[in-house]
């Protein structure tokens, strides 16, 4: 499914994305991307390199000369999971810190002290398109689901708003991420 995931993103104007446990696709490093299929009990080291490769190449999306817009709500749970060397989760907390000089990424912590909350359901990204229907990704391993109704993606989208709202705002979540990058040192 993943490369209908990646066909469907490219395509996209804005992404829109909550993840309470990993850090979005969009915003790994190499070596948080290899440490989490590991993690997934993979052993293949040419298939996890192939995955890794794959997940630096969707990336590029965020170089091209109008990139869409991508706004992520991660769970500060995600950034503070050990993963790897020290090096590793400082190349990772950078590359989130990074995203401050883009005008067209966002990123938002979602502080582990927050009161039970619409997103511990799970992980989304709504991807809104320019002439086509917005739709709702979801993966749930082993398959992945796409939610095409409005009435779904209305629902989602105001689950991502209320995270949003609860969230810290931009400028505080990188000042958290600075400080906790200052940590891993």
């Amino acid at each position: 499914m993943e490369d209908n995931y990646v066909e469907f993103e490219a395509e996209a104007t804005k992404i829109f994305s909550f993840q309470p446990l990993v850090i979005p696709g969009l915003l790994q490093t190499p070596a948080y991307a290899c440490a989490l299929h590991r993690g997934w009990l993979m052993t293949d080291e040419h298939e996890i390199e192939r995955l890794v490769q794959l997940r630096m190449e969707r990336q590029r999306i965020l170089d091209h000369d109008q990139p869409p817009f991508l706004w992520a709500v991660i769970d500060e749970y995600a950034v503070t999971r050990s993963f790897g060397s020290a090096d590793a989760k400082a190349e990772q907390l950078q590359r989130l810190i990074d995203t401050e000089r883009l005008e067209h990424v966002s990123v938002q912590i979602l502080p582990m002290t927050t009161d039970p909350h619409p997103g511990l359901s799970g992980s989304f990204v709504i991807l809104d398109y320019e002439d086509d229907p917005s739709l709702v990704y979801r993966e749930v391993r082993p398959e992945s689901l796409y939610i095409e109704g409005q009435k779904e993606v209305e629902e989602r989208r105001r689950v991502f708003q209320h995270l949003s709202a609860t969230a810290l705002g931009p400028n505080e979540s990188i000042a958290y991420l600075r400080r906790l990058a200052e940590q891993t040192e």
